[in-house]
């Protein structure tokens, strides 16, 4: 009986003590708490401002946590998703911590995600003064990355903006007044800006430069896009002045393509209105056909100018005004204080002079000659006449009208005399003979050589003159490039 209450008390003893050493440990039984945010983003620039975060996530009995430690106006889209998008503001720096935690027990992680700040950018250059208007384009770089953009008047009265909220705006202005602008850009909270400072002027029309030896194809009609301005904000209008072959094909469009016809000069009128203001400015245009054109800069006038054997050759008298110097001297036929005139009339109209051009000495003709321009030389004028055939055939082709081009022009000669009030200027030969300096000067006797061209008799031949006392004709050359 003793023993099978013994066996019974260690089978007890057993079951009780086997039951205890199952029981775990409290220790044992937390879990660990492991985080890793994953990897930093710096200098972020994207659509939304916005990054794709990568931390590990917790494990499922356990709970994950995104938290901002420092950064102004940060979101995210998921708190508790290891992988959340996370939205910034441009020019912030965040601290980020992911948390994985167990009741009241944590443990985090963080990470950096920065953003660019916001960079207005202008796309226009501004001087000091806006030279001939009031008005301005403004032009900036379009915002990017859901920025918004805007357009103020920082300094400055009675200035008008037009479409502000666009990066391609326009301004208006008072008269000679100085502003300040600033083109801003906005995300968010954030807000920067780039400024320009200017003064206006006076409004002034530009219809564009002058184009007198426009080349184009070989067809009867001849067309080139026009090239005025048109101020911010005004509007402009075309007017034919003279030309009556001649046609705008849009006549508010300051690009519009002109039709015209060749040697055919044509004088336009740009008509520039904003608000209360108008400014005019003319234009000139002519299509090279038989002639080409040249423009003197020093004042101006033009001058045809017909190219034979890859020469250029002036199809007008020359007619600048050329100062006297000490040997150069230069004068309308008919036109000094002392002048006989044997035949024709004085020279006084500006048709007239237009048609004869001024008579120089050969002095005054080297002097004169615009940059790139020369005087023939002797074996140049033959040659041309040699290959026209010889005189007998290349009079004609070189008269008015003939088909060279080279429209010679018979202006006369001028002998000169001396400073003594008893003696006089002959000019003689006007609608006779045409005589045109060559290069060719003699320093032993001051002479030169001039080709002369005769009307009645259709011939040509040299002769020897006075560098200094006689006056002549001057076409010059150049080669066709």
């Amino acid at each position: 009986m003793r023993k099978i209450i013994l066996r019974s008390l260690l089978v007890m003893a057993s079951l009780t003590f086997g039951f205890v050493g199952c029981n775990k440990d409290p220790e044992e039984e937390l879990l660990d708490l492991y985080s890793d945010a994953g990897n930093s983003f710096l200098d972020i620039e994207n659509e939304g401002y916005k990054v794709s975060l990568n931390a590990i996530p917790a494990p499922q009995e356990l709970t994950g946590t995104w938290r901002i430690y420092n950064g102004e106006n940060g979101k995210f889209e998921n708190v508790n998703k290891a992988n959340s998008i996370f939205y910034g503001e441009p020019g912030e720096i965040y601290l980020l911590g992911w948390e994985i935690s167990d009741g009241d027990r944590y443990e985090a992680s963080t990470i950096n995600v920065s953003f660019k700040q916001l960079n207005p950018e202008l796309a226009m250059t501004v001087n000091d003064t806006i030279k001939g208007n009031i008005s301005l384009y403004l032009n900036s770089i379009a915002p990017k990355f859901g920025a918004e953009g805007h357009w103020e008047i920082v300094n400055g009265s009675g200035g008008q903006l037009i479409n502000e909220t666009s990066h391609e705006a326009q301004f208006v202005g008072l008269e000679e007044t100085s502003y300040k602008l600033r083109w801003n850009l906005t995300y968010g909270s954030k807000i920067e800006g780039e400024e320009i400072e200017f003064t206006t002027d006076i409004l002034k029309a530009y219809a564009g430069e002058d184009q007198l030896d426009i080349i184009t194809d070989k067809s009867a009609n001849k067309f080139m896009n026009l090239n005025a301005f048109l101020p911010a904000a005004a509007t402009a209008e075309w007017e034919i002045i003279s030309g009556d072959t001649v046609e705008v094909l849009d006549t508010e469009d300051p690009s519009s393509v002109l039709k015209g016809i060749a040697d055919k000069e044509y004088k336009l009128l740009w008509k520039v209105t904003l608000g209360e203001h108008k400014a005019n400015d003319t234009l000139k245009i002519r299509f090279r056909g038989k002639w080409g054109m040249f423009t003197d800069e020093r004042d101006g006038k033009s001058y045809r100018y017909a190219v034979i054997n890859g020469v250029q050759w002036m199809a007008d008298n020359f007619d600048y005004n050329a100062p006297f110097t000490q040997y150069g001297r230069s004068w309308y036929y008919g036109q000094s204080s002392r002048a006989h005139i044997e035949e024709g009339f004085p020279v006084e109209t500006p048709e007239d002079r237009k048609r004869y051009g001024r008579l120089y000495n050969q002095f005054a003709a080297y002097e004169a000659a615009p940059p790139g321009w020369r005087l023939p030389t002797r074996e140049d004028i033959d040659n041309l006449i040699t290959s026209l055939g010889g005189i007998q055939y290349a009079f004609d082709k070189m008269a008015p009208g003939g088909e060279t081009g080279l429209e010679l022009s018979f202006a006369g000669i001028c002998n000169y005399s001396n400073e003594s009030p008893l003696s006089r200027d002959w000019y003689s030969f006007q609608d006779i003979a045409g005589a045109y300096w060559t290069d060719y000067h003699n320093n032993v006797d001051y002479s030169g050589i001039i080709h002369a061209f005769y009307i009645d008799s259709k011939s040509s031949g040299e002769a020897r003159l006075s560098s200094y006392y006689a006056g002549a004709s001057v076409r010059y050359i150049r080669d066709d490039n």
